[in-house]
């Protein structure tokens, strides 16, 4: 099964035979010995190249996520003798990376040292130009800037939650530029205390409705794979005991 793969992946058995470090020969009488085992053609071989049977294209769909899993479980087995190591990539919001991952991430990586990191961010509190709410139903009135495909704001008061429709013409995906416009009196915005604090202390931002407060909002990892190497998986745990601190 691995040497299948292999060759799929190499698009030869010239290719795959010269990484895996064995003879053209042999590989070529091993993957000719699994097409009789399973009694279809995977492959039509070519003098140039090789190409998948209709067959041979399901094969390597099931078979390449199970060598992917052996690898990952035989990666995970060695880590946990040697300290985690390698390159960690992960794709992160910008603004909730900046804001809340930043200071995490470089304690995780004071931790464990013999990780790198490749993160792609992508891009994916209050003024009184419109006067004060006085309730979360006074929201309605107010010119609020929000997320695309939004339109409701969940608030709470410790006795449990309400929802608001509100309105406003700007619909932005990015919570930096949100708070940029909430400065230069353009609309209320609900955004982290943690990144409007310089604003509300230097007077940018006032507060409204102190007695209330945005809801919690889940964070989630996705992977490819339930089955993680062991830097991945500490990363994820590091940051969800983290993100779990007041």
């Amino acid at each position: 099964m691995v040497l299948f793969v292999e060759v799929v992946k190499a698009r030869s058995f010239r290719g795959a035979a010269a990484g895996l470090g064995m003879p053209n020969s042999t590989l070529s009488r091993r993957i000719g010995e699994l097409e009789k085992k399973i009694g279809l053609r995977l492959l039509h071989r070519t003098t140039r190249k090789i190409e998948l049977t209709e067959a041979g294209q399901i094969y390597y769909e099931r078979c390449k996520r199970i060598v992917e899993e052996a690898r990952l479980a035989h990666e995970q087995l060695g880590e946990i003798q040697a300290q985690p190591s390698g390159v960690l990539r992960a794709s992160l919001p910008v603004d909730f990376a900046v804001n809340y991952l930043a200071p995490h991430i470089a304690r995780f990586s004071e931790a464990y040292p013999r990780i790198s990191f490749e993160f792609d961010l992508t891009p994916r509190n209050v003024n009184l130009r419109f006067g004060a709410p006085a309730t979360p139903d006074d929201l309605k009135q107010h010119e609020c800037l929000d997320f695309p495909r939004s339109g409701r704001w969940r608030l709470t008061d410790g006795n449990g939650p309400t929802e608001i429709a509100i309105g406003g013409r700007f619909r932005l995906n990015s919570m930096s530029m949100i708070r940029r416009l909430a400065t230069l009196d353009h609309g209320l915005c609900l955004v982290p205390e943690e990144m409007i604090a310089d604003d509300l202390q230097d007077g940018r931002l006032q507060r409204v409705l102190p007695s209330w407060r945005g809801e919690d909002i889940p964070v989630f990892a996705l992977t490819e794979t339930r089955l993680l190497p062991a830097k991945t998986q500490l990363f994820i745990d590091f940051l969800r005991q983290q993100l779990r601190k007041p």
